[in-house]
Protein backbone atom coordinates (compact mmCIF):
# COMPACT_ATOMS: atom_id res chain seq x y z
CA UNK A 1 0.00 0.00 0.00
CA UNK A 2 1.09 3.57 -1.08
CA UNK A 3 0.33 6.25 1.72
CA UNK A 4 0.66 10.15 0.90
CA UNK A 5 -0.36 11.30 4.11
CA UNK A 6 0.81 11.04 7.76
CA UNK A 7 -2.91 10.18 8.93
CA UNK A 8 -3.07 7.13 6.06
CA UNK A 9 0.29 6.23 7.47
CA UNK A 10 -1.30 5.79 10.75
CA UNK A 11 -4.61 4.17 9.84
CA UNK A 12 -2.45 1.89 7.61
CA UNK A 13 -0.45 1.31 11.12
CA UNK A 14 -3.66 0.82 12.89
CA UNK A 15 -4.90 -1.68 10.78
CA UNK A 16 -1.90 -3.61 9.86
CA UNK A 17 -0.06 -4.07 13.56
CA UNK A 18 -3.03 -3.22 15.90
CA UNK A 19 -1.73 -4.28 19.52
CA UNK A 20 1.53 -4.12 18.28
CA UNK A 21 3.84 -1.80 20.20
CA UNK A 22 4.28 1.47 18.27
CA UNK A 23 6.05 3.07 21.00
CA UNK A 24 8.06 2.20 24.15
CA UNK A 25 9.24 5.09 26.56
CA UNK A 26 10.89 5.14 29.78
CA UNK A 27 8.07 6.76 32.78
CA UNK A 28 10.60 6.24 35.74
CA UNK A 29 14.20 4.68 36.51
CA UNK A 30 12.70 1.47 36.00
CA UNK A 31 9.36 1.54 34.16
CA UNK A 32 8.74 1.09 30.18
CA UNK A 33 5.35 2.01 29.22
CA UNK A 34 4.17 1.02 25.73
CA UNK A 35 1.33 1.97 23.37
CA UNK A 36 -0.11 0.11 20.34
CA UNK A 37 -0.87 1.30 17.17
CA UNK A 38 -4.22 1.46 17.95
CA UNK A 39 -3.26 3.04 21.00
CA UNK A 40 -1.57 5.88 19.27
CA UNK A 41 -4.28 6.01 16.55
CA UNK A 42 -6.86 6.25 19.09
CA UNK A 43 -5.52 9.21 21.11
CA UNK A 44 -4.55 11.05 18.26
CA UNK A 45 -8.08 11.34 16.93
CA UNK A 46 -9.39 12.45 20.46
CA UNK A 47 -6.75 15.34 20.19
CA UNK A 48 -8.28 15.43 16.93
CA UNK A 49 -12.07 15.95 18.40
CA UNK A 50 -10.65 17.77 20.76
CA UNK A 51 -9.92 21.11 17.92
CA UNK A 52 -12.67 20.23 16.12
CA UNK A 53 -14.65 20.92 19.54
CA UNK A 54 -12.75 24.15 20.00
CA UNK A 55 -13.73 25.35 16.51
CA UNK A 56 -10.35 25.10 14.94
CA UNK A 57 -10.63 24.78 11.35
CA UNK A 58 -9.23 22.61 8.90
CA UNK A 59 -6.13 24.49 7.50
CA UNK A 60 -5.27 26.39 10.92
CA UNK A 61 -1.95 25.95 12.54
CA UNK A 62 -1.52 24.84 15.85
CA UNK A 63 1.98 25.78 17.52
CA UNK A 64 3.18 22.81 19.01
CA UNK A 65 5.35 22.78 22.21
CA UNK A 66 7.03 20.16 25.11
CA UNK A 67 9.37 17.39 26.02
CA UNK A 68 9.60 14.87 23.30
CA UNK A 69 7.01 12.38 25.09
CA UNK A 70 4.05 10.27 24.05
CA UNK A 71 1.89 13.19 24.63
CA UNK A 72 3.85 15.71 22.42
CA UNK A 73 3.40 12.55 19.65
CA UNK A 74 0.26 12.10 20.13
CA UNK A 75 -0.71 16.15 19.95
CA UNK A 76 1.22 16.21 16.75
CA UNK A 77 -0.49 13.58 14.99
CA UNK A 78 -3.81 14.71 16.22
CA UNK A 79 -3.16 18.27 14.52
CA UNK A 80 -1.62 17.24 10.93
CA UNK A 81 -4.33 14.12 10.81
CA UNK A 82 -7.19 16.55 10.92
CA UNK A 83 -6.03 19.12 8.12
CA UNK A 84 -4.41 21.20 10.86
CA UNK A 85 -1.20 22.49 10.28
CA UNK A 86 1.42 21.71 13.18
CA UNK A 87 4.03 24.30 13.91
CA UNK A 88 6.68 22.83 16.10
CA UNK A 89 8.34 24.86 18.68
CA UNK A 90 11.61 23.90 20.32
CA UNK A 91 10.63 23.85 24.05
CA UNK A 92 13.90 25.29 25.03
CA UNK A 93 13.25 28.90 23.42
CA UNK A 94 13.09 31.84 25.71
CA UNK A 95 9.36 32.15 26.90
CA UNK A 96 10.16 35.37 24.78
CA UNK A 97 11.14 34.05 21.54
CA UNK A 98 8.08 31.42 22.21
CA UNK A 99 5.54 33.81 22.66
CA UNK A 100 6.42 35.95 19.53
CA UNK A 101 6.82 32.59 17.05
CA UNK A 102 3.29 31.53 18.79
CA UNK A 103 1.78 34.50 17.88
CA UNK A 104 3.36 34.37 14.19
CA UNK A 105 2.26 30.92 13.44
CA UNK A 106 -1.07 32.67 11.59
CA UNK A 107 -3.46 31.22 14.49
CA UNK A 108 -5.20 31.31 17.39
CA UNK A 109 -4.32 28.15 19.05
CA UNK A 110 -1.33 26.64 20.66
CA UNK A 111 -0.33 23.32 22.25
CA UNK A 112 1.73 22.64 25.15
CA UNK A 113 2.82 19.04 26.12
CA UNK A 114 3.51 17.43 29.32
CA UNK A 115 7.44 16.43 29.34
CA UNK A 116 7.96 13.27 30.49
CA UNK A 117 4.55 11.12 29.77
CA UNK A 118 0.77 11.26 28.95
CA UNK A 119 -0.92 13.00 31.03
CA UNK A 120 1.93 15.31 32.36
CA UNK A 121 0.82 18.75 31.30
CA UNK A 122 1.71 22.26 30.93
CA UNK A 123 0.50 23.89 33.76
CA UNK A 124 0.37 27.48 32.29
CA UNK A 125 -0.39 29.50 29.03
CA UNK A 126 2.87 29.71 27.17
CA UNK A 127 2.34 33.48 27.14
CA UNK A 128 0.66 35.76 29.17
CA UNK A 129 -2.10 36.54 27.21
CA UNK A 130 -2.90 33.15 25.90
CA UNK A 131 -5.21 31.17 28.50
CA UNK A 132 -5.72 27.59 29.08
CA UNK A 133 -8.91 26.19 26.83
CA UNK A 134 -9.04 22.85 27.26
CA UNK A 135 -7.05 19.34 27.59
CA UNK A 136 -6.75 15.99 25.62
CA UNK A 137 -4.76 13.48 24.61
CA UNK A 138 -1.77 14.80 27.34
CA UNK A 139 -1.60 18.40 25.21
CA UNK A 140 -3.13 21.53 26.33
CA UNK A 141 -4.86 23.51 23.97
CA UNK A 142 -4.19 27.55 24.93
CA UNK A 143 -6.51 30.44 22.96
Amino acid sequence: MICSTIGEILDYAAERFGTGDALRYKVKKDTIESKSYRELKSDSERFSRLLDELGEKEGSHIAVTGMTSYSWLVTYLGTVCSGRVAVPLDVSLPAGDMCELIDRADGPASAGCGGHGEGEMSQGAPCDHHERETEAGGGSVFR
